[in-house]
């Protein structure tokens, strides 16, 4: 059996515009081992100083956030896929929002996850999500992929459509 003692930490970021959300996640990965807290922040420019500052290897976000209101956490993601691609993201989103996923995953899914807050159904989602973007992998919710699929059903189906006229 593996020994997890000597495994380092992965060191996480949290940044959410809510506070209940963002004091319940803070809580929750305070009890994890596999996860050290590097900041936690409010607003898109304390995310934008902590990771400059930490260096994390995710950062796990809200969609919408201060001081904008607007997509800050899609807008940060875009950035360190330009300039960290070896930090991971996972954006907590409130609902699907097709737009904001497919701006998300506009670089690819490498170290990606979109999680909507209401289906995180235990810790193990979460951390899992976390585990998986920092080993160079991704998440998705399984209605964020429904949602992707009919896009893709629809516009094939305009295709043939437009081929057969």
């Amino acid at each position: 059996m593996a020994n997890h003692r000597n495994v380092r930490p992965i060191r996480v970021t949290v940044a959410h515009g809510s506070y209940l959300v963002r004091e319940f996640v803070t809580s929750l990965l305070d009890r994890s081992l596999q996860v050290e807290q590097t900041a936690v922040c409010a607003n898109g420019h304390d995310l934008e100083t902590a990771i400059a500052i930490s260096h994390p290897d995710v950062v796990l976000t809200g969609v919408r956030m201060p001081p904008s209101g607007a997509e800050e956490g899609i807008r940060i993601a875009a950035c360190l896929r330009e300039r960290s691609p070896e930090t991971g993201v996972v954006a907590l989103g409130d609902h699907v929002q097709l737009s904001s996923v497919l701006a998300f995953l506009a670089g690819g899914t490498h170290r990606r996850a979109y999680l909507l807050t209401e289906r995180i159904r235990s810790h193990h989602d979460l951390i899992g999500a976390i585990e998986t973007v920092a080993s160079g992998g991704s998440a998705l919710d399984p209605l964020i992929v429904d949602a992707l699929k009919q896009i893709r059903v629809r516009a094939a189906s305009s295709r043939a459509t437009v081929t057969t006229s």
